[in-house]
């Protein structure tokens, strides 16, 4: 009678765990070394990455999932766990679907000692952050056109501050002609009157000038 319990006890925790294992969001792996054969998927490994538990039993399923660019971390972090230095490794990497699209996800790795301590097999719980990653990676798009728009508003200023000062050096060397023909005598009534309304005609357009510069300037920090 008590082994009858024990049984059924033992087929409702079984039961329990199963379902938590499918319809939960971690998969869980398990793989020997030194090959890194997956001996074991949970149920929810079609859900979460696209492919049956047949296909992530076949040899090379970790490697040949894994992105090209991720693969070495991916080793490094593998390669503590076997060699016994580290006791828990966690990293970020892709994953193929199986369809040639890729997806972030977040691993743990531990070890699963022997009985005598040495590591016999590697034990993952993975979890997908592919949302996550998108999401930053629009911030850090949104961030980077901010600081493109507020660089373009910069170089606009130093722009308009250059051209003003060329403006301004303009203005003052017709004033000084002015001053030069109207203390040496050596042009005509007519000849100062053109360079004063030269002088005049200048400043109006740097005024001008300016009003319009403040203008887009003030258009484009609203904009940003």
């Amino acid at each position: 009678h008590r082994l009858e319990q024990a049984l059924d006890e033992l087929g409702e925790t079984r039961a329990f765990l199963e379902l938590l294992l499918t319809a939960g969001p971690v998969l869980v792996l398990r793989f020997a070394v030194p090959d890194r054969q997956v001996s074991y998927v949970s149920p929810n490994v079609e859900r979460l990455t696209g492919v049956s538990e047949q296909e992530a039993l076949a040899p090379r399923f970790l490697h040949g999932r894994v992105h090209l660019d991720d693969l070495p971390g991916f080793d490094a972090a593998l390669d503590h766990i076997e060699e016994g230095s580290s006791a828990r490794e966690v990293i970020e990497y892709r994953v193929d679907r199986g369809d040639g699209s890729f997806r972030w996800v977040s691993a743990v790795f531990v070890p699963e000692p022997d009985g005598d301590g040495r590591v016999m097999a590697v034990l993952g719980y993975v979890i997908d952050v592919d949302d996550r990653h998108r999401a930053e990676g629009e911030k850090t798009e949104a961030e980077r056109g901010r600081l493109e728009a507020e660089a373009e508003r910069v170089r606009l200023e130093i722009v308009v501050a250059l051209e003003r000062l060329e403006a301004l050096g303009e203005l003052k060397r017709l004033e000084a002609e002015v001053e030069r023909v109207t203390d040496e005598g050596e042009k005509t009534e007519a000849e100062r009157g053109r360079l004063e309304a030269e002088v005049e005609r200048k400043r109006l357009a740097e005024k001008l000038y300016q009003l319009q510069r403040m203008e887009s300037l003030g258009q484009l920090a609203g904009g940003v």
